[in-house]
């Protein structure tokens, strides 16, 4: 079989509406600019972060999901309103190897 190496591409994540209990977005193949996975990646795998602030390591953040397209949503409590939940991303080949993580994108819970 073919070697597939870990993705070289680093995701763009864009909000796409922001409603109350829920955060739709959209992650970006940084290196075309175009809405969906780059060639021989599997999924992207987010991490986010709920926080008085942006946060800005991927660390501070816990593992939200593994998403097989590009269009994913992002769950909110109650009890979060108010705070920021920062998302982090990296796109993943078939054997769950990682590529680079995208940029923080920041994003208020509405309230």
């Amino acid at each position: 079989g073919t070697i597939i190496p870990p993705p070289a591409s680093v995701p763009v994540l864009a909000l796409r509406r922001s409603d109350p209990g829920a955060h739709a977005l959209l992650a970006m193949d940084g290196s075309s600019e175009r809405a969906g996975k780059p060639d021989r990646v599997a999924a992207l795998v987010v991490f986010r972060a709920v926080a008085d602030g942006p946060v800005r390591r991927p660390e501070e953040g816990a593992y939200l999901g593994l998403f097989t397209r590009p269009r994913f949503a992002s769950n909110v409590t109650a009890a979060d309103r108010g705070k920021t939940a920062t998302y982090f991303a990296r796109w993943a080949n078939a054997k769950g190897e990682p590529g680079p993580w995208s940029n923080a994108l920041s994003v208020a819970i509405a309230a």
